[in-house]
């Protein structure tokens, strides 16, 4: 025989005059037996509201929103998986977004701030006592009716309090809320926390979620988690010691949110452009100009914090060009010839500052091998055949992909059989000068160089 859902709501031990996560178990059971056990996708046993009761259990043992955060999930196994949307609408009267919204799935968080306080959508069933929703029967008198109504306007509050926010935004969206709860008796706390995202003073208060919502966008973050992510960014820029304030800081939080940059990515962003900004060599930011026009290592680091529409990866990318570009000039003495699309060759090796130094270094070892003898009939180019040369890639067109001149191990073959042929003329006497004769300007003949 199936377990009875109401004895097992009430196996919960839930306080029916404290809104949390037990709370809102019991209420999801009472959901599903106003369905029926054998109206559910799958029964529900006593042994799984025994599973779900301890692990509620041991995550409020963690923290207060590791409880709720367990509390959500079962509520949409019950409620999404369990009854289903379909027997929502049918059982309640719901439209499809008012069930969409009641499973707690893709409602830009606003079933996550009303389940969160125990407002819910399902009118007629509630755990014996919950402030958010009191049963009433038909022949309530006027103080009954009134009860009613402060406890929608409680239960309206305290999800805004809840939600992060203001006094004074509570205050100004409560004054609407009342006059609707006095003047439609149909009106309901959870329909005021659905139409509060249209009003003005929700609107202006977090620009970015009204935006999201008209859009259409995914993962809309709920009034908490907007201001949690301000609050963020306040420790994040004083951390970093970046001033801004006022409208300026206002606007930032909504392009950051719009263009879904994480807090993960704000503090990558702001490590970057303090390194770029005070920790690399002059050559480097150098460099940045030379590729990227007139102050262009300032501009690059501005971008990576105030222009979150820029992608973050071709903004790095460019950091990592710039800098394989610099240290080319100061370890090789790279110069004509050496580019950025060159540098950008190199730095999509990902190689380590250290590989890319020591590649370098040994290049230079190298550099009189670039230039021919009297025996010798070709002209290496330093900058571009020595570093396809040295860091195995190819040089081809930008344009056509397409390969120009000789690939990296034919260069590779060419420059050790030169100086292999120095050395062997060299170590043979009497013409081993040859070797330091160079129809450039530059002689000499090293261990390396020869």
């Amino acid at each position: 025989m199936p377990d009875n859902l109401g004895d097992l709501a009430l196996s919960v031990g839930a306080d029916p005059n404290v809104m949390n996560p037990l709370n809102i178990l019991a209420q999801s059971l009472e959901r599903a037996e106003a369905i029926g056990q054998g109206n559910l996708k799958s029964m529900i046993t006593a042994d799984e509201v025994q599973a779900w009761t301890e692990q509620i259990k041991q995550a409020e043992g963690l923290s207060e929103e590791a409880g709720w955060e367990a509390v959500l999930g079962i509520r949409e196994e019950i409620i999404g998986q369990r009854i289903g949307k379909e027997s929502i609408m049918s059982k309640w009267g719901l439209s499809d977004e008012e069930a969409q919204a009641a499973m707690g799935t893709e409602t830009g968080g606003i079933s996550g701030a009303v389940i969160a306080q125990g407002v819910d959508f399902f009118a007629d069933q509630v755990f014996t006592g919950s402030p958010a929703s009191p049963v009433v029967d038909e022949e309530d008198d006027a103080v009954s009716k009134l009860q009613i109504i402060n406890n929608m306007k409680d239960a309206f509050q305290l999800a805004m309090r809840n939600m992060g926010f203001s006094p004074d935004m509570i205050n100004d969206l409560f004054e609407w809320a009342n006059a609707k709860f006095q003047s439609d008796p149909s009106f309901t706390a959870e329909r005021a926390l659905m139409e509060m995202y249209e009003h003005p003073v929700f609107v202006a208060r977090f620009p970015a979620i009204d935006k999201m919502r008209k859009s259409g966008m995914k993962n809309i973050p709920t009034p908490g988690q907007y201001i949690g992510f301000e609050k963020f960014l306040g420790q994040e820029f004083q951390r970093f010691s970046y001033n801004i304030s006022g409208e300026a800081f206002d606007g930032l939080v909504e392009r950051l949110i719009l263009n879904q940059v994480g807090e993960i990515e704000v503090t990558e962003r702001l490590t970057e452009a303090e390194r770029v900004m005070y920790n690399v060599p002059q050559e480097v930011r150098d460099t940045f100009n030379d590729w990227w026009g007139s102050d262009g290592a300032r501009n690059i680091t501005m971008g990576l914090l105030l222009d979150p529409s820029e992608n973050w990866s071709n903004l790095k990318d460019q950091i990592e060009t710039a800098e394989v570009g610099g240290w080319g000039k100061m370890v090789a003495g790279l110069d004509a010839g050496w580019d950025r699309t060159m540098a950008n060759a190199v730095a999509d090796l990902g190689l380590s500052q250290a590989q890319t130094w020591n590649s370098f270094a040994s290049l230079k070892d190298k550099e009189l091998l670039f230039a021919e003898n009297l025996t010798e009939d070709r002209n290496l180019d330093y900058a571009t055949e020595g570093v396809s040369a040295e860091f195995g890639i190819d040089i081809t067109n930008p344009i056509t992909g397409e390969l120009t001149g000789d690939d990296a191990l034919t260069l590779q073959d060419l420059i050790e059989r030169r100086k292999q042929r120095r050395i062997s003329r060299f170590a043979g006497g009497g013409t081993g000068q040859a070797g330091a004769i160079l129809t450039g300007s530059t002689t000499g003949i090293g261990s390396a160089n020869a």
